[in-house]
């Protein structure tokens, strides 16, 4: 019941009224699914509160506890890669895809984590393949797909792909990878017009600031 309160809580964005009960679940010695639940939905609210490296450190702590504590892994790896501990992020995910080898979100996080940052593109695509073999449907695996292809100069495979990626699902961080690829290729309308359409679906992105700032482009 207490944390079924605090979700309901978080969803009102009543962080306030979450805080308490979730910290008290979270607590060593308390069941474990329900303190994993309640540690995963306090990194959470931390992370909404815009307090990240607070997040990250209950989930750090979590695992230090439980190193192969796999229901923590994942949101550890992306909560260490969010404060760009990208060596932190690695080792989560490498440690997630040792113990749960289908795990095709561990792979493409891995990948994309690389490509974002335009380094080991090979080795990026590499996950990425691997990835989009687990779960050849997943909209988000698509994407970065074509992200790493576009890292690596293939302007029209990485059309493709995230072509591919809005059609499943009209996600604004599709949308403004689309958009970029588009404007490299000088379909100039067509990515004004998906900056638009993300920009409307998600006013305050930040994904979108940087990528309009960095293309010195006005919407």
């Amino acid at each position: 019941t207490q944390l079924e309160l605090a979700q309901a809580a978080m969803q009102l964005k009543r962080h306030d009224l979450a805080q308490a009960p979730l910290e008290e679940l979270s607590k060593p010695g308390k069941e474990r699914a329900l303190q994993s639940q309640a540690l995963l939905l306090l990194a959470q609210l931390m992370r909404e509160s815009e307090r990240a490296e607070e997040g990250f450190k209950i989930l750090d702590q979590g695992l230090q506890e439980d190193p192969q504590r796999v229901e923590l892994l994942y949101d550890h790896a992306m909560a260490a890669e969010r404060l760009n501990r990208l060596d932190v992020a690695e080792q989560s995910l490498r440690r997630l895809i040792s113990i749960r080898p289908q795990h095709a979100h561990a792979y493409n996080a891995l990948g994309y984590s690389l490509a974002d940052r335009n380094i080991r593109l090979e080795e990026a695509q590499g996950y990425i393949e691997k990835a989009l073999e687990l779960a050849p449907e997943d909209a988000q695996i698509i994407d970065s797909m074509g992200w790493v292809l576009y890292r690596r100069g293939d302007l029209q495979g990485a059309l493709k792909y995230l072509q591919k990626a809005y059609q499943l699902q009209e996600d604004p961080e599709i949308a403004i990878h689309l958009g970029e690829v588009l404007w490299k290729l000088n379909r100039k309308e067509e990515a004004l017009a998906i900056w638009r359409r993300a920009q409307k679906a998600e006013p305050s992105s930040s994904l979108l600031r940087e990528t309009l700032s960095r293309l010195e482009v006005t919407l």
